[in-house]
């Protein structure tokens, strides 16, 4: 398994290591002048030897790969330039729901803060905007509950655009340097429960996975979405039986989501329903998270350099469809319940989805698939297979490597940021 190292390979590590740094000294967007200027002298370096790749675009080992990709997992996450809560300039305490978004923005226009929720509960019934600069922190994570009381249909899920749209209980829209702390989020919108099981080894019944529950047609309610966001943080929240996804990453960069429980969705019978879902993002960490009774972790849709470390998960990770490789799952314990329907490590359907990208790599993992023994081997490294195997040929969707003794710290070693 070889890879030549390309022009877009260079700009996106560029991109990657010191679009910060561009953005401080000469302006946001001023990356991709810069990359745009190296694309049109590599292309001109290109012309002059006719057209060939230049010699100096040698191969990279698969080893080289990880350690060059093990720089970019260490600045998954947050960056330095994130304002932890305790120093922001400004403090507020919510006094009302009805004045929440005011007083969000105020914080925001006077160039930063946090709003201080105290205990109680704070009933949800339109989409909370999380501007830039502004941090929501409970005082007490199991007192200070917002109960999310909004209804979506799955037509309008994803429209979080749409004027009016109940398609997210917080959102963090384009929003930088922003977060969510210390609190309990509960949807609470049905008076009945979602459709599970607490018993871990409660017989596998296919309506939880594999048919639509008509009692939920107007709860597609995303409790956490990022969308285009950079630089945010969710971190020891309690989020508690979603409409729908309790966490959406979608087109963002440098997310954290850590320390976080969540436990199950009424949506998720499929549809794209009741996932702790990345897509289209890249240098996102999720770190020592707990989820329990939903669908999927979904890594998907052209996400790259994504890292999933030390987390208790009750869900597969899913490489849904198509990402574009380099992701990392790590030191995680991924114990699939008898009655969940998928494999720790899983894939989409041929067909249906695309298959993962290249170089994602898995690595001590303890896994469980229905009380029936591990998937991987904790202490191999693997590469997992960017097509779908064809079983019937003997093909794995793990590639075995020996690089393990390479990495005797493991790969992402990093201290975690917060």
């Amino acid at each position: 398994m070889r890879i030549t190292v390309d022009y877009e390979v260079v700009c996106l590590n560029i991109f990657a290591m010191d679009k910060q740094f561009c953005d401080h000294f000469f302006g946001r967007g001023s990356i991709l002048v810069l990359c745009g200027f190296i694309i049109v002298i590599l292309f001109c370096d290109m012309a002059c030897i006719g057209g060939k790749t230049p010699a100096v675009n040698a191969a990279l080992s698969d080893l080289e790969i990880i350690r060059r990709d093990s720089v970019l997992w260490s600045r998954a996450g947050i960056t330095e330039s994130f304002i932890p809560s305790a120093d922001r300039k400004h403090t507020d305490t919510l006094r009302a729901v009805a004045n929440m978004q005011k007083q969000l923005n105020s914080l925001s226009e006077r160039g930063g803060g946090r709003l201080v929720v105290p205990p109680g509960r704070f009933e949800i019934t339109r989409t909370v905007m999380i501007p830039s600069d502004v941090a929501i922190v409970g005082v007490d994570r199991d007192a200070s509950i917002f109960e999310i009381n909004m209804k979506e249909t799955f037509e309008n899920s994803g429209r979080v655009e749409m004027p009016g749209s109940g398609a997210a209980a917080f959102l963090f829209y384009q929003s930088r340097n922003a977060s969510l702390e210390n609190l309990t989020i509960r949807y609470v919108a049905a008076d009945f429960e979602p459709f599970d099981f607490d018993d871990y080894n409660h017989d596998w019944v296919r309506a939880v996975f594999h048919e639509h529950d008509p009692r939920t047609d107007s709860l597609f309610v995303v409790s956490v979405w990022f969308q285009e966001a950079e630089n945010c943080l969710l971190t020891k929240c309690t989020i508690l039986q979603s409409g729908t996804d309790p966490v959406r990453i979608r087109f963002s960069q440098h997310i954290t989501c850590s320390y976080n429980f969540i436990d199950r969705a009424y949506n998720k019978g499929g549809g794209g329903a009741g996932y702790y879902n990345i897509s289209n993002s890249h240098h996102c960490l999720v770190y020592k998270e707990t989820v329990r009774r939903i669908r999927h972790l979904a890594i998907q849709n052209n996400s790259s350099y994504n890292v999933v470390y030390g987390c208790d998960l009750q869900t597969d990770v899913n490489f849904h469809n198509g990402d574009s490789g380099h992701n990392l799952v790590e030191n995680n314990d991924i114990l699939i319940p008898v009655w969940h329907s998928w494999r720790p490590f899983s894939f989409g359907v041929p067909g249906q989805h695309q298959p993962p990208g290249p170089y994602n790599v898995i690595f001590r993992n303890r896994t469980d698939y229905k009380n029936r023994g591990p998937q991987v081997d904790k202490d191999v490294l693997y590469f997992l297979a960017d097509f779908f195997p064809d079983s019937e040929q003997g093909e794995s969707r793990f590639i075995a490597t020996p690089y393990a003794e390479n990495f005797p710290d493991g790969v992402y070693n990093q201290t975690y940021k917060e």
